[in-house]
């Protein structure tokens, strides 16, 4: 092999690492509140194949889903990480505003939500599909609650679900 090849793989192929989510979680540390975007970081790890994030299904539900195969009670998006540019982040993670619009937030009390991001990826050259699923809570506060609500978040301020277990 020529020192001129070898220079330009040395080059090249840090250039053609890939990476995959490998998880989600709140990229602030307050809740959210109905009708205002909140922002959700997406972690991603180089990964040794081609592999490549298309979609994220955004699903919610008010308590922890028990089965691995759920969207989530609610559906309400579609994150497209090729139109994006995010589909290929060489293990950097990236910041994605999820709107806080539909109905299903629109709560009287502060209520926990788990967020259900269903990832649907293509794997090597003959680009077999994978489907993996990624939860994290995020707390929603009321839209109007009067002059009970703070203008600031508490800095001790701790997500805490809501949710009963059986």
């Amino acid at each position: 092999m020529s020192r001129l090849t070898l220079f330009w793989l040395l080059v090249l192929l840090p250039s053609f690492a890939l990476s995959a989510i490998n998880g989600i979680f709140p990229a602030v540390k307050y809740p959210g509140i109905h009708s205002i975007d909140y922002p959700i970081e997406f972690s991603t790890t180089s990964m040794p194949e081609i592999w490549t994030d298309y979609t994220v299904i955004i699903g919610w539900s008010k308590c922890q889903a028990n089965s691995h195969a759920t969207l989530g009670d609610v559906i309400t998006g579609v994150v497209d990480l090729v139109n994006l540019n995010t589909h290929s982040t060489a293990g950097e993670s990236f910041i994605v505003n999820l709107a806080l619009e539909d109905r299903f937030f629109d709560v009287r009390t502060r209520t926990t939500f788990q967020l259900i991001a269903t990832v649907t990826s293509g794997i090597g050259r003959s680009g077999l599909l994978h489907v993996e699923r990624y939860s994290t809570n995020i707390t929603v506060d009321p839209r109007y609650c009067g002059e009970s609500c703070q203008s600031k978040i508490p800095q001790d301020y701790q997500f805490q679900s809501q949710c009963r277990y059986n």
